[in-house]
């Protein structure tokens, strides 16, 4: 019998402690045992014992939330036992399979119950050789336990009905045996394809209510797919690695043709000020560029620089669509939209590695295009910059301020304001 948690003494705790088991839930997960065992009755089978001790487990770990009551779990595993002889075998029951699906997608405890959705792009699924090798790789005992783990510390905190509970038993029994894994990872499976695709179908809808408004907002757009992603965090995952796959020589184009991202001022200020200052302290050594981004509250500035420019681009792009009669431009500007709006999602919703990397390379390479680039006019005001030592002198500082403020970007203004008052105090 191939347990789940397979648990010796001296292991360290699955809680998550970093304690030895013994010095930290091994009593209370023993207590569970036996209280479950006095409920449910002897003479249990082979996997009947494996699934109290997967439930002990999961009602004795110390993962937050309250102490469920045991005796009353236990005699709903019972019941869900005599529903479908899963004592005595895997317990197998499309009832209790779609039950569970549409739990996984009902409770925000159960969100992270997921399938990852790096792991889902569709090219992967469509390949025998490697759909089994993510068959195997999820049906497995590692993959399987900070899921139960997760439902665990669901079961403690949030509100559930009796019927919605014996779904979770069933879950949990047919999990206690790693050989009968997969008819617990189906339903697991299918949610998150399907939690997936219906987030897809929202952003679709929402590019195309956008797509032929001149005057759209973009800011609102993107907001939009945020909460989207709070809402469902595997979307994130798989769009992030949908995006850098389908996008990687393209982003890394961006990174070496800096001069076409027209970003404002604002959105590097604070970075150009860090870079002079550093250099200046350390000139023989290397400055490490890319790093510079994550200090501070630099990305959100840099992300809303981004953003206007995407923006500035997709417009253009709808403008020069609309209003020509030439099909073969036409067809041009909409792959053209297309693409910006594809190459937001790589840029403006990161949350993998790939993602995070490519914005420090692209900011990197942007401090150095605007300094070998001076003197040049800044944004889209009156202003030149002759020399790189304006940045930190007031005068200039306040004119670029006052252009801001005049634009309705009083934040943006009030940001480069505390930027140079806050290297003047250093200098």
């Amino acid at each position: 019998m191939a347990q789940i948690f397979e648990l010796d003494r001296n292991d360290k705790c699955p809680c998550g402690s970093g304690k030895k088991y013994k010095k930290c839930c091994m009593d209370r997960v023993e207590e569970q045992k036996r209280r479950i065992l006095k409920a449910i009755g002897e003479g249990l089978s082979a996997h009947g014992m494996a699934a109290v001790h997967l439930l002990s487990v999961m009602l004795g770990l110390d993962v937050g939330g309250q102490m469920s009551k045991t005796e009353y779990m236990a005699k709903l595993m019972r019941r869900v036992w005599e529903e479908t002889e899963g004592e005595k075998s895997d317990g197998f029951s499309d009832d209790y399979m779609e039950d569970f699906q549409e739990l996984l997608l009902k409770k925000p405890g159960l969100k992270m119950v997921r399938v990852p959705g790096e792991w889902l792009l569709d090219e992967k699924l469509k390949n025998k050789e490697s759909m089994d090798s993510l068959w195997k790789k999820i049906c497995s005992r590692d993959f399987l336990k900070p899921l139960l783990l997760q439902i665990a510390k669901s079961i403690k905190s949030e509100v559930y009905s009796e019927e919605e509970l014996k779904t979770l038993l069933w879950a949990v029994s047919s999990a206690a045996d790693e050989k009968f894994a997969d008819i617990f990872i189906e339903p697991v499976f299918n949610a998150s394809i399907e939690e997936i695709m219906e987030a897809r179908k929202k952003v679709n809808k929402w590019y195309e209510e956008y797509k032929f408004d001149l005057k759209f907002d973009f800011g609102e757009l993107v907001n939009k797919i945020k909460g989207l992603v709070q809402e469902c965090p595997n979307f994130g995952n798989y769009m992030g690695e949908l995006f850098s796959s389908k996008f990687k020589d393209e982003a890394e184009n961006l990174v070496k043709e800096a001069e076409k991202i027209d970003i404002p001022l604002f959105a590097i200020y604070d970075g150009l000020l860090d870079f002079y200052i550093k250099h200046a302290e350390s000139p023989g050594e290397k400055v490490n560029l890319e790093n510079i981004l994550w200090e501070g509250n630099r990305r959100e500035y840099f992300l809303e620089g981004i953003q206007r420019w995407l923006s500035k681009e997709m417009v253009n792009a709808l403008e020069n669509g609309v209003f020509t009669d030439d099909e073969e431009v036409k067809k041009q500007q909409e792959e053209r939209y297309r693409k910006m709006n594809e190459l937001a999602g790589v840029l403006l919703y990161p949350y993998t590695p790939f993602q995070f990397g490519l914005l420090g390379k692209i900011y990197a390479s942007l401090l150095l295009n605007f300094s070998k680039n001076i003197p040049r006019k800044v944004d889209e005001s009156d202003l030149i910059l002759n020399n790189i030592s304006e940045l930190f002198e007031e005068e200039f500082v306040e004119k670029y301020a006052k252009y801001l403020e005049d634009k309705g970007l009083k934040k943006a203004a009030g940001y480069v304001i505390g930027c140079f008052y806050k290297v003047q105090q250093i200098l």
